[in-house]
Protein backbone atom coordinates (compact mmCIF):
# COMPACT_ATOMS: atom_id res chain seq x y z
CA UNK A 1 0.00 0.00 0.00
CA UNK A 2 1.51 3.42 -0.57
CA UNK A 3 -0.28 6.53 -0.27
CA UNK A 4 0.09 9.73 -2.77
CA UNK A 5 1.13 13.46 -0.65
CA UNK A 6 0.99 16.80 -2.93
CA UNK A 7 1.64 14.47 -5.78
CA UNK A 8 4.78 12.11 -4.18
CA UNK A 9 4.21 8.43 -3.61
CA UNK A 10 4.46 7.54 0.14
CA UNK A 11 5.50 4.67 1.11
CA UNK A 12 4.23 2.81 3.85
CA UNK A 13 5.42 1.10 7.26
CA UNK A 14 4.21 -1.34 9.61
CA UNK A 15 5.43 -1.27 13.30
CA UNK A 16 5.04 -3.99 15.31
CA UNK A 17 3.41 -2.85 18.85
CA UNK A 18 6.39 -3.72 20.74
CA UNK A 19 7.93 -0.25 19.21
CA UNK A 20 5.14 1.67 20.43
CA UNK A 21 4.98 0.01 23.49
CA UNK A 22 8.97 1.67 24.23
CA UNK A 23 9.20 4.51 22.80
CA UNK A 24 8.51 6.35 25.69
CA UNK A 25 12.00 4.39 27.19
CA UNK A 26 13.66 4.37 23.77
CA UNK A 27 14.92 7.86 23.34
CA UNK A 28 16.97 6.00 19.81
CA UNK A 29 13.48 4.40 18.42
CA UNK A 30 11.97 7.90 19.17
CA UNK A 31 13.97 10.00 17.17
CA UNK A 32 14.06 7.31 14.33
CA UNK A 33 10.27 7.68 13.87
CA UNK A 34 10.24 11.44 14.22
CA UNK A 35 12.86 11.52 11.70
CA UNK A 36 11.16 8.87 9.03
CA UNK A 37 8.24 10.77 9.22
CA UNK A 38 9.34 12.97 6.34
CA UNK A 39 9.95 10.19 4.46
CA UNK A 40 7.06 7.46 4.85
CA UNK A 41 4.16 7.29 6.27
CA UNK A 42 3.46 4.92 9.51
CA UNK A 43 0.17 2.60 9.63
CA UNK A 44 -1.30 0.94 12.64
CA UNK A 45 -3.97 -1.86 12.17
CA UNK A 46 -7.22 -3.25 14.37
CA UNK A 47 -4.51 -5.15 16.14
CA UNK A 48 -2.39 -2.67 17.74
CA UNK A 49 -5.46 -1.12 19.39
CA UNK A 50 -6.56 -4.91 20.12
CA UNK A 51 -3.19 -5.31 22.92
CA UNK A 52 -3.86 -1.62 24.14
CA UNK A 53 -7.56 -2.88 24.63
CA UNK A 54 -6.00 -6.04 26.31
CA UNK A 55 -3.52 -4.13 27.98
CA UNK A 56 -6.14 -1.84 29.67
CA UNK A 57 -8.12 -4.72 30.64
CA UNK A 58 -5.45 -6.40 32.23
CA UNK A 59 -3.94 -3.05 34.27
CA UNK A 60 -3.84 -4.32 38.02
CA UNK A 61 -1.90 -1.04 38.92
CA UNK A 62 -1.94 2.85 38.11
CA UNK A 63 1.21 2.80 36.64
CA UNK A 64 0.72 -0.27 34.16
CA UNK A 65 -3.25 1.58 33.45
CA UNK A 66 -1.04 4.35 32.40
CA UNK A 67 1.92 2.73 30.32
CA UNK A 68 -1.34 1.73 28.43
CA UNK A 69 -2.92 4.61 27.87
CA UNK A 70 0.71 6.39 26.55
CA UNK A 71 1.22 3.46 24.56
CA UNK A 72 -1.97 4.65 22.80
CA UNK A 73 -1.00 7.61 22.88
CA UNK A 74 2.18 6.68 20.75
CA UNK A 75 0.32 4.98 18.34
CA UNK A 76 -2.92 8.11 17.75
CA UNK A 77 0.42 10.48 17.67
CA UNK A 78 2.66 8.82 14.67
CA UNK A 79 0.02 6.93 12.98
CA UNK A 80 -2.32 9.57 11.03
CA UNK A 81 -4.56 7.59 8.56
CA UNK A 82 -6.78 6.10 10.41
CA UNK A 83 -6.66 2.44 11.23
CA UNK A 84 -5.94 -0.66 8.77
CA UNK A 85 -8.95 -2.37 8.21
CA UNK A 86 -9.40 -5.06 5.55
CA UNK A 87 -12.78 -5.34 3.79
CA UNK A 88 -12.59 -9.24 3.19
CA UNK A 89 -14.73 -9.77 0.17
CA UNK A 90 -11.29 -11.12 -2.48
CA UNK A 91 -10.98 -7.29 -4.10
CA UNK A 92 -8.29 -6.11 -1.76
CA UNK A 93 -10.64 -3.48 -0.48
CA UNK A 94 -8.53 -1.34 2.25
CA UNK A 95 -10.83 0.43 4.87
CA UNK A 96 -9.27 2.99 7.19
CA UNK A 97 -11.47 3.47 9.91
CA UNK A 98 -11.34 6.22 12.55
CA UNK A 99 -9.40 5.14 15.56
CA UNK A 100 -12.72 6.08 17.98
CA UNK A 101 -14.97 3.51 16.25
CA UNK A 102 -12.36 1.36 16.04
CA UNK A 103 -12.25 1.26 19.70
CA UNK A 104 -15.77 1.15 20.19
CA UNK A 105 -16.04 -1.79 18.20
CA UNK A 106 -13.10 -3.81 19.92
CA UNK A 107 -14.81 -2.85 23.36
CA UNK A 108 -18.04 -3.94 22.05
CA UNK A 109 -16.58 -6.95 20.30
CA UNK A 110 -13.66 -8.11 22.61
CA UNK A 111 -11.86 -11.04 20.86
CA UNK A 112 -8.72 -11.40 22.25
CA UNK A 113 -7.01 -11.34 18.67
CA UNK A 114 -7.71 -15.56 19.63
CA UNK A 115 -6.08 -17.18 16.90
CA UNK A 116 -8.61 -20.01 14.93
CA UNK A 117 -5.93 -22.64 14.76
CA UNK A 118 -4.95 -25.01 17.86
CA UNK A 119 -2.88 -23.57 20.48
CA UNK A 120 1.01 -23.84 20.05
CA UNK A 121 2.22 -26.74 21.71
CA UNK A 122 3.38 -26.55 24.90
CA UNK A 123 5.93 -29.27 24.37
CA UNK A 124 8.10 -30.02 21.22
CA UNK A 125 10.42 -32.47 19.95
CA UNK A 126 13.59 -31.25 18.14
CA UNK A 127 13.31 -31.69 14.58
CA UNK A 128 15.38 -33.99 13.10
CA UNK A 129 17.36 -30.93 10.64
CA UNK A 130 19.76 -31.67 8.30
CA UNK A 131 23.45 -31.47 9.50
CA UNK A 132 23.95 -28.39 6.98
CA UNK A 133 21.09 -26.51 8.35
CA UNK A 134 22.63 -27.16 11.93
CA UNK A 135 25.89 -25.32 10.88
CA UNK A 136 23.55 -22.48 9.49
CA UNK A 137 22.23 -22.17 13.04
CA UNK A 138 25.66 -22.61 15.34
CA UNK A 139 27.51 -20.08 12.07
CA UNK A 140 23.58 -17.68 13.05
CA UNK A 141 24.45 -17.76 16.97
CA UNK A 142 28.08 -17.20 16.75
CA UNK A 143 27.80 -14.10 14.53
CA UNK A 144 24.25 -12.71 14.52
CA UNK A 145 24.69 -11.96 11.09
CA UNK A 146 21.77 -10.61 8.87
CA UNK A 147 22.40 -12.45 5.90
CA UNK A 148 23.07 -15.62 7.47
CA UNK A 149 19.30 -15.45 9.13
CA UNK A 150 18.23 -15.03 5.02
CA UNK A 151 19.72 -18.02 4.02
CA UNK A 152 17.95 -19.57 7.49
CA UNK A 153 14.61 -18.45 6.45
CA UNK A 154 14.96 -19.20 3.20
CA UNK A 155 16.75 -23.02 3.94
CA UNK A 156 13.97 -23.88 6.94
CA UNK A 157 11.07 -24.77 3.76
CA UNK A 158 13.80 -27.70 2.47
CA UNK A 159 13.88 -29.18 6.01
CA UNK A 160 11.91 -32.53 5.41
CA UNK A 161 10.20 -32.50 9.17
CA UNK A 162 9.53 -28.73 7.55
CA UNK A 163 7.16 -30.37 4.58
CA UNK A 164 5.81 -33.00 6.08
CA UNK A 165 4.23 -30.85 8.23
CA UNK A 166 2.56 -28.72 5.76
CA UNK A 167 2.14 -31.65 3.62
CA UNK A 168 -0.10 -33.12 6.72
CA UNK A 169 -1.94 -29.74 7.54
CA UNK A 170 -5.69 -30.22 7.35
CA UNK A 171 -8.61 -28.76 9.57
CA UNK A 172 -10.33 -31.59 11.65
CA UNK A 173 -13.52 -31.57 13.45
CA UNK A 174 -12.21 -30.46 16.29
CA UNK A 175 -10.69 -28.27 14.97
CA UNK A 176 -13.82 -27.35 13.24
CA UNK A 177 -16.00 -27.30 16.71
CA UNK A 178 -13.21 -25.12 18.41
CA UNK A 179 -13.52 -22.43 15.86
CA UNK A 180 -17.06 -22.40 16.46
CA UNK A 181 -16.81 -22.29 20.33
CA UNK A 182 -14.65 -19.58 20.43
CA UNK A 183 -16.65 -17.47 17.64
CA UNK A 184 -19.66 -18.10 19.42
CA UNK A 185 -17.99 -16.40 22.50
CA UNK A 186 -17.06 -13.45 21.40
CA UNK A 187 -20.09 -12.73 18.99
CA UNK A 188 -22.53 -13.98 21.69
CA UNK A 189 -23.96 -10.27 21.30
CA UNK A 190 -24.24 -10.54 17.65
CA UNK A 191 -25.19 -13.97 16.31
CA UNK A 192 -25.46 -12.75 12.72
CA UNK A 193 -21.60 -11.98 12.90
CA UNK A 194 -20.42 -15.25 14.53
CA UNK A 195 -22.14 -16.89 11.43
CA UNK A 196 -20.94 -15.28 8.60
CA UNK A 197 -17.12 -15.47 10.52
CA UNK A 198 -17.64 -19.22 11.00
CA UNK A 199 -18.65 -19.14 7.35
CA UNK A 200 -15.47 -17.40 5.96
CA UNK A 201 -13.45 -19.63 8.59
CA UNK A 202 -14.50 -22.85 6.43
CA UNK A 203 -14.24 -21.31 3.09
CA UNK A 204 -10.96 -20.16 3.65
CA UNK A 205 -9.68 -23.33 5.30
CA UNK A 206 -9.77 -24.99 1.93
CA UNK A 207 -6.69 -22.89 0.64
CA UNK A 208 -4.17 -24.93 0.26
CA UNK A 209 -0.68 -23.84 0.94
CA UNK A 210 2.24 -23.74 -1.10
CA UNK A 211 5.50 -21.80 -1.70
CA UNK A 212 4.87 -18.45 -3.58
CA UNK A 213 0.88 -19.10 -2.93
CA UNK A 214 0.64 -15.41 -1.86
CA UNK A 215 -0.70 -14.40 -5.21
CA UNK A 216 -3.71 -16.83 -4.31
CA UNK A 217 -4.37 -15.10 -1.00
CA UNK A 218 -3.38 -11.34 -1.74
CA UNK A 219 -6.77 -10.40 -1.89
CA UNK A 220 -8.26 -12.05 0.96
CA UNK A 221 -7.74 -11.33 4.73
CA UNK A 222 -9.23 -14.20 5.80
CA UNK A 223 -7.48 -16.73 4.07
CA UNK A 224 -4.15 -14.57 4.90
CA UNK A 225 -5.02 -15.24 8.16
CA UNK A 226 -5.42 -18.88 8.01
CA UNK A 227 -1.85 -19.34 5.82
CA UNK A 228 0.13 -17.62 7.82
CA UNK A 229 -1.42 -19.03 10.97
CA UNK A 230 -0.53 -22.18 10.05
CA UNK A 231 2.75 -21.47 8.60
CA UNK A 232 3.83 -19.82 11.96
CA UNK A 233 2.19 -22.69 14.02
CA UNK A 234 4.84 -25.31 12.14
CA UNK A 235 7.59 -23.23 12.40
CA UNK A 236 6.86 -22.87 16.11
CA UNK A 237 6.44 -26.71 16.80
CA UNK A 238 8.80 -27.53 14.86
CA UNK A 239 11.20 -25.01 16.75
CA UNK A 240 12.16 -22.65 14.47
CA UNK A 241 12.83 -19.01 16.66
CA UNK A 242 10.39 -20.59 18.99
CA UNK A 243 9.53 -18.47 22.77
CA UNK A 244 10.23 -20.79 25.49
CA UNK A 245 8.24 -19.58 27.66
CA UNK A 246 4.55 -20.56 27.87
CA UNK A 247 3.51 -17.06 28.40
CA UNK A 248 5.00 -16.10 25.10
CA UNK A 249 4.15 -18.68 23.36
CA UNK A 250 0.68 -17.77 23.59
CA UNK A 251 1.33 -14.27 22.75
CA UNK A 252 2.34 -15.28 19.59
CA UNK A 253 -1.08 -15.11 18.34
CA UNK A 254 -0.59 -11.66 18.39
CA UNK A 255 2.56 -11.38 16.45
CA UNK A 256 0.59 -13.43 13.60
CA UNK A 257 -2.44 -11.17 13.28
CA UNK A 258 0.68 -8.19 12.99
CA UNK A 259 2.28 -9.98 10.18
CA UNK A 260 -1.07 -10.23 8.36
CA UNK A 261 -1.70 -6.82 8.53
CA UNK A 262 2.18 -6.32 8.01
CA UNK A 263 1.44 -7.60 4.30
CA UNK A 264 -0.55 -4.71 3.60
CA UNK A 265 2.47 -1.87 3.67
CA UNK A 266 5.69 -1.39 1.90
CA UNK A 267 7.67 -2.18 5.64
CA UNK A 268 7.22 -4.41 8.25
CA UNK A 269 9.63 -3.15 11.30
CA UNK A 270 9.79 -4.97 14.64
CA UNK A 271 12.06 -4.52 17.69
CA UNK A 272 12.08 -8.67 18.46
CA UNK A 273 14.21 -11.11 17.14
CA UNK A 274 12.34 -14.32 17.15
CA UNK A 275 9.25 -12.83 15.29
CA UNK A 276 11.96 -11.00 12.58
CA UNK A 277 12.91 -14.28 12.17
CA UNK A 278 9.76 -15.96 11.92
CA UNK A 279 8.10 -12.91 9.54
CA UNK A 280 10.84 -13.32 7.30
CA UNK A 281 11.06 -16.92 6.31
CA UNK A 282 6.92 -16.44 5.88
CA UNK A 283 7.13 -14.02 4.14
CA UNK A 284 9.75 -15.62 1.97
CA UNK A 285 7.95 -18.89 1.77
CA UNK A 286 4.55 -17.40 0.46
CA UNK A 287 6.27 -14.62 -1.68
CA UNK A 288 5.09 -11.69 0.15
CA UNK A 289 6.58 -8.50 -0.92
CA UNK A 290 6.11 -6.25 2.30
CA UNK A 291 10.22 -5.98 3.12
CA UNK A 292 10.65 -7.29 6.94
CA UNK A 293 13.68 -5.05 8.71
CA UNK A 294 14.44 -4.17 12.05
CA UNK A 295 14.59 -0.46 13.32
CA UNK A 296 18.48 -0.44 12.95
CA UNK A 297 17.80 -0.93 8.93
CA UNK A 298 14.89 1.43 8.95
CA UNK A 299 16.69 4.08 10.23
CA UNK A 300 19.56 3.32 7.55
CA UNK A 301 16.75 3.76 4.79
CA UNK A 302 15.59 7.68 6.09
CA UNK A 303 17.98 10.41 4.17
CA UNK A 304 20.12 12.05 6.19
Amino acid sequence: MKIIQGGTIMLTVYFDYQIFDNLSKDKNTLQILKLGRKNFKYICSTAHLEEVHKAVMNSNNEDNFQKALLTLKNIILFTEYGVLNPIDNNNNNIKMESKSNCLKRIIDYPTDLKSSIPAIKATYKAPHFSHEYNLLIEKERRESNKNIQKKLAENIWKECDIIKEIDNTKITPDIIHSVYQDLYHDYKKNPLLMHIAFKRFLENSKQKIYPNCYKDITNSYGKKEYVIEQLYRILSNCGYAREKRPNLILSGEYDVTHMIYGTYCNYFVTLDKKLYKKCLAIYYYLGVPTKVIDIEEFSSLIPK
